[in-house]
């Protein structure tokens, strides 16, 4: 069970009672990510070309202006995206995501969708598995249309799993 901290804030004399969610670490968000995407295995390139410990794709790689790494020289040779650069370069991605993503994290944060509790790392993790418009789309229409990964994998899935990190 997450224990849920509590903040107060006093105005006026009037106590509010604000939950804050994020009880798990960065660390533990990266772990989960690693061991979700490829069993923590930096030097692995699934049938769809993503690549490394994050199974991060051209598109990602693009975004975070590492797109001069390619799958086909990854394959070739790991050295070319070792696991240190993978670590710089999540932490690049989750930062574009977070840029992205802001409006929809402000507005949904912890909130109920379709009974799942969405925080700010469940929004990033999902967007990490589906893409940023996909996870726009079903926080949209309120968690009722399907969006699942090339593996099947569902939003739900990950919004559910990475609830409750802080990512800063």
């Amino acid at each position: 069970m997450v224990k849920v901290l509590e903040l107060a804030l006093v105005l006026f004399d009037t106590v509010i009672i604000t939950p804050t969610y994020e009880t798990k670490s960065f660390k533990q968000f990266l772990d989960t990510l690693s061991w979700r995407e490829s069993s923590g295995n930096w030097k692995i390139i699934n049938r769809f070309g993503y690549m490394g410990k994050y199974q991060l794709g051209k598109m990602a790689m693009k975004d975070i202006g590492m797109d001069s790494i390619k799958v086909e020289n990854f394959k070739c040779d790991s050295s070319v995206f070792p696991e240190q650069l993978q670590e710089i370069a999540i932490r690049k991605y989750i930062n574009k995501n977070k840029k992205y993503l802001k409006k929809c994290i402000e507005c949904y944060k912890n909130k109920t969708v379709n009974g799942i509790l969405i925080t700010e790392s469940s929004i990033i993790g999902a967007a990490h598995l589906v893409g940023q418009r996909s996870v726009k789309e079903w926080l949209k229409c309120d968690g009722l249309i399907t969006k699942t990964d090339g593996n099947g994998t569902t939003i739900e899935s990950y919004l559910k799993l990475f609830s409750g990190y802080k990512l800063s």
